[in-house]
């Protein structure tokens, strides 16, 4: 099993190098591989009795200028460290996404595009992840005292996290985290390009990622799983979109909403917000990646109060 998780690590990164690099023609493989390897990636169970999420992570936004072979081992280390979060099930992105180019990009990457925010939908996902790498800024400090004063570069260093709703498109968390690394000046003149960026992303992406870990674990606990009615049996059971994929459990109870009227985005993206309450439903039988439901008996719901398309949520 170690191998196989090292493998979907190696090829999840390739996917989201390649899909912000090189374009959709070089993806289609990649996706093919992740979605074919067991991993713990896709083994997710919440360590809080919460269902876990499906969170699709995009191809890392280079606005540092690190170069492929870099942002290759930046991306490394964020799927380990995404690896280690219980509640979050990673899924990849469109084997067809690129990034629009950098001049028509929203600020920080926040809004994902329409296309992107279809596909979500249409595949249970929870949140999209956004990681954006700053450009790096230097300026100069003095150091020591006197007489022994000198000058040092400051390299400051950052990258910021975004957690989108992928139903509403709105962003629950946003953080930015920022590390410095510096050099006298004489010796940085010396100091290949390399080198440097070689201890960036071993001594200082480290702590970066850590940073953002902690802020995704706490922000990630607020986002709901919501799920949905995708078919209704003859028998009266209500079939929805997940399982023991995400850690559903049979005695499970769930709250039916309907789906709200579409509100259209100055994006373009059409939004539906959770409308008001249908009733109750309770988990029966679960699968791998859907569930059998029946209405609850306490509540004495009509099932054709029950309709496909409908939003749930696990009753608080």
């Amino acid at each position: 099993m170690a191998a196989c998780n090292m493998n979907i690590r190696i090829f999840f990164c390739i996917f989201l190098i390649s899909g912000f690099l090189s374009g959709c023609s070089t993806t289609k493989k990649f996706v093919k591989s992740i979605s074919s390897v067991p991993s713990k990636i896709t083994e997710s169970i919440s360590s809080d009795n919460k269902p876990a999420l499906r969170a699709m992570i995009l191809p890392i936004l280079d606005y540092g200028s690190y170069g492929e072979e870099r942002v290759y081992d930046i991306t490394l280390k964020y799927i380990e460290a995404f690896d280690q979060i219980s509640r979050i099930k990673i899924s990849a992105p469109p084997q067809n996404f690129t990034w629009p180019p950098m001049e028509k990009m929203p600020e920080f990457g926040v809004t994902p595009p329409h296309e992107l925010a279809e596909f979500a939908k249409a595949n249970d996902v929870d949140a999209v992840i956004t990681i954006i790498l700053n450009p790096i800024e230097n300026q100069t400090e003095p150091t020591g005292i006197w007489p022994f004063r000198g000058i040092a570069v400051q390299l400051n260093i950052s990258s910021v996290i975004n957690i989108i709703d992928a139903t509403s498109a709105t962003v629950i968390a946003s953080h930015e985290a920022k590390e410095y690394i510096s050099y006298p000046v004489d010796e940085l003149d010396f100091q290949e390009e390399d080198m440097v960026y070689e201890r960036i992303i071993k001594e200082v992406f480290p702590e970066l990622i850590t940073e953002q870990m902690a802020a995704v674990r706490t922000n990630i606990r607020e986002i709901p799983w919501t799920g949905k009615i995708i078919a209704l049996e003859t028998n009266g059971d209500l079939i929805i979109n997940a399982g023991t994929d995400i850690d559903l459990k049979p005695g499970t109870k769930l709250t039916v909403f309907e789906e709200g009227d579409g509100v259209k985005s100055k994006s373009g993206i059409q939004l539906f917000p959770r409308g008001k309450k249908v009733g109750e439903i309770i988990i029966s039988y679960v699968k791998e990646t859907t569930s059998n439901a029946t209405p609850a008996t306490d509540k004495n719901e009509d099932p054709i109060l029950f309709k496909i398309g409908q939003l749930v949520r696990i009753k608080k």
